[in-house]
């Protein structure tokens, strides 16, 4: 069964399921990314992107992305202006939604250049998103007009996780490789942790200055 944990900043279990399929007339089914903005929790599922009360759990509502082709949303990113972003692994595309105009949905970006996207992170310096690649060796910058450049290449197996680290670095984990990689100044590769257990989507907790990773069969 689907769910979704509360956990607090020491790693204790507050409420392992939280968000439950099936509780309260919640559907989830296999919930991936999860961001913030507000009050408001979402989470890409599947097809969909369902949107909680991060306080309560209750479900506020679902975006069906089903109708745009969406086959395997994964990653999550959200920018100051209230624009939310969803990878679609499978199908090659990032969505766009508007949070302050209803919640409408356009295609920022699609194709094979996107090389099957994971994990997201909105860099604000450049206003646009930093995308990890599952297939390509590739982390690749996407500007608000869908345009993609390369910002690093290297002999990944299957990126996954990506976030900042606030002093200029990008904090990357390699699922099938089981490693985590700091890239400093955006240019020298260096290896934080090795030997993890499928490390997936990874989140920078600059308070405490640690990598937060979940690990998918650990």
């Amino acid at each position: 069964t689907a769910y979704i944990a509360k956990i607090d900043s020491k790693g204790n279990v507050i409420d392992r399921h939280f968000i439950g399929s099936g509780k309260n007339g919640i559907t989830l089914n296999a919930p991936k990314y999860l961001a913030i903005s507000g009050d408001d929790l979402y989470v890409a599922d599947i097809d969909a992107v369902r949107r909680f009360d991060k306080n309560s759990g209750k479900l506020s509502g679902t975006i069906d992305l089903a109708l745009l082709g969406a086959k395997f949303l994964n990653g999550i990113a959200i920018s100051p202006e209230g624009q939310l972003f969803v990878s679609d692994t499978m199908a090659n595309v990032i969505f766009k939604i508007d949070l302050k105009k209803n919640y409408q949905v356009t295609i920022l970006a699609s194709g094979p250049g996107l090389g099957h996207p994971n994990g997201m992170v909105y860099e604000n310096r450049h206003q646009r998103l930093l995308v990890t690649t599952s297939n390509s060796g590739k982390i690749i910058a996407v500007d608000m007009r869908g345009q993609l450049l390369t910002v690093y290449r290297g002999a990944f197996k299957d990126l996954d996780g990506i976030d900042l680290d606030g002093q200029g670095n990008i904090i990357v984990s390699d699922f099938a490789a089981g490693k985590i990689y700091r890239i400093k100044k955006y240019s020298a590769l260096e290896t934080l942790r090795k030997n993890m257990v499928t490390p997936a989507g990874l989140s920078f907790d600059i308070r405490n200055n640690r990598v937060l990773v979940p690990s998918y069969e650990g």
